[in-house]
């Protein structure tokens, strides 16, 4: 896939989605020298998510979307790549997809989970399949928490917001390239 189809589906969520207006409302925010509730709960550490997906698209995407908000980002693209990482530089927060070849997001997850608790690392599933079963699967195995997709940039920091730091907005736009 180009890098021309990337940039029109980075585009779809920068202009035609709720992430177009949040953005604009937290620059508004900014020129008038006021801070949202978040932004005054940012933290000055650098928040690290590992986003493990098979699929190019979604890794561009949920990257794209994380730099936004200042997050530090790693992809790997199946789970034998995740746990790789992991044993070298433990993230914050992971973002599993649950369905994947080679190892997929419940293994995965299953073999993270007999070195680390959930307090060390939450894992926050991201799937399309969300069914009432494939969400309870998902916590079973150890995750915390379920992303759906298509991505939807508020719901994703929603979830994040819930188990790590936001980082200082200033760092947004130097990392991103759909801030630019």
């Amino acid at each position: 896939i180009g890098h021309s189809v990337y940039a029109k589906i980075l585009d779809c969520y920068r202009e035609d989605s709720e992430l177009g207006t949040s953005l604009q409302k937290r620059e508004e925010n900014e020129q008038l020298g006021q801070k949202t509730i978040e932004q005054e709960n940012a933290t000055e550490k650098e928040v690290n998510i590992l986003v493990v997906d098979d699929n190019q698209v979604n890794q561009t995407v949920a990257q794209e979307l994380l730099l936004l908000r200042g997050y530090q980002v790693t992809v790997a693209e199946n789970g034998e790549t995740a746990l790789d990482l992991i044993s070298s530089d433990c993230p914050d927060l992971i973002l599993m997809d649950l369905q994947m070849p080679g190892m997929d997001g419940y293994a995965a997850t299953q073999e993270i989970r007999k070195v680390l608790s959930k307090e060390e690392l939450p894992i926050v599933a991201l799937s399309g399949n969300v069914v009432k079963e494939e969400i309870k699967r998902c916590f079973d195995v150890g995750m915390q928490d379920f992303i759906s997709k298509p991505i939807y940039a508020e719901q994703m920091y929603q979830v994040l917001a819930k188990w790590v730091p936001v980082p200082k907005l200033q760092n947004q736009k130097k990392t991103s390239s759909l801030a630019n």
